[in-house]
């Protein structure tokens, strides 16, 4: 089963994405402020993260390079939900370390294959490093 650690400061999308999240197959752990986040992150290793960004608030994007700079969860996938996806701001998810954004209203059918893809992948890479490591 896909682990996803859901992070958002705001109870009721955290709420709702959890929920959802549970009923399509996930096991959902849930953060609500980045100290949590980085901590569970460390702690659990999830296979992916789905982080809700509140532009332009920079809290957001230091969790996504502090995960990202630490060896054991930099390997991590984040997709990061965001407002409005313009050309600049998916450029700025990227750079930050984010894999994939998605926007709001949330179209959970996409959402949902995007964790399947990117979990794969990251899967793929941990089993991959396995084997080269011996």
């Amino acid at each position: 089963m896909i682990r996803v650690l859901v992070i958002a400061n705001d109870p009721i999308i955290r709420e709702i994405l959890a929920a959802r999240l549970n009923r399509d197959g996930f096991q959902v752990l849930t953060a609500t402020n980045g100290t949590q986040a980085i901590a569970l992150a460390r702690a659990e290793l999830p296979d992916l993260i789905v982080l809700t960004m509140n532009l332009p608030i920079a809290n957001e994007w230091q969790v996504v390079q502090r995960i990202k700079a630490t060896p054991q969860t930099s390997r991590i996938p984040i997709i990061a939900i965001v407002d409005d996806l313009t050309t600049s701001t998916h450029d700025r998810c990227l750079a930050a370390g984010c894999d994939d954004c998605e926007t709001r209203p949330i179209d959970m059918i996409q959402l949902g294959a995007k964790i399947r893809l990117l979990a794969g992948r990251s899967e793929r890479g941990r089993m991959l490093q396995r084997i080269i490591a011996g």
